[in-house]
């Protein structure tokens, strides 16, 4: 942390825990990620879930997407996108249900 000047922290779980460790550079919030992060007014604003699941990243053995594959097949009421490229890519796409696309 010491070579450091700047940290992004998507909240203020993760700000806190920068001065705890004596984070000495610039801190800025950026909100970005964790459900945790947004207030109860924020929350209200937000759309309703709706079902879609993203996933961006090589399609790899090292990434288990087999087994999030899977896990869609038993929940076809969610949708799942994954947008990548990789050694896996024929039998993931072989093996997928209706409601896992590939792009």
């Amino acid at each position: 942390l010491k070579r450091m000047h700047l940290a992004y922290c998507s909240g203020q779980p993760q700000k806190a825990l920068l001065k705890a460790l004596s984070f000495q550079g610039v801190i800025k919030e950026t909100l970005g990620v964790g459900i945790f992060n947004y207030s109860v007014t924020q929350a209200k604003a937000l759309k309703p879930f709706a079902g879609k699941f993203l996933y961006v990243g090589r399609l790899a053995p090292e990434k288990n997407l087999a087994m999030l594959i899977n896990l869609f097949e038993q929940y076809p009421q969610y949708q799942l996108t994954l947008i990548g490229q990789g050694p896996l890519q024929a039998s993931l796409q072989a093996n997928a249900p209706s409601n896992v696309t590939f792009v």
